[in-house]
């Protein structure tokens, strides 16, 4: 029965470990996801900023090259 109780008490331990290193790799990936999505809010209004400014995409597209 003791040796039992032994191999419990070491699985919880290892069990302990595993948690609180799950919890410090979400705690980095949600910093990681928090900084990309303020990057994608920075390009979202750079091109808002530039099709106001009357530079869309599509014009960019089409224009001739300076070499023409």
């Amino acid at each position: 029965m003791e040796k039992r109780i032994t191999e419990l008490e070491i699985k919880l331990a290892f069990q302990e470990d595993l948690v609180a290193a799950l919890d410090g790799r979400i705690a980095e990936q949600e910093n990681s996801i928090s900084a990309l999505n303020l990057k994608i809010q920075h390009l979202y209004e750079k091109i808002q900023a530039l099709e106001d400014a009357g530079l869309s995409r599509d014009e960019e597209a089409q224009e001739i090259p300076p070499h023409y």
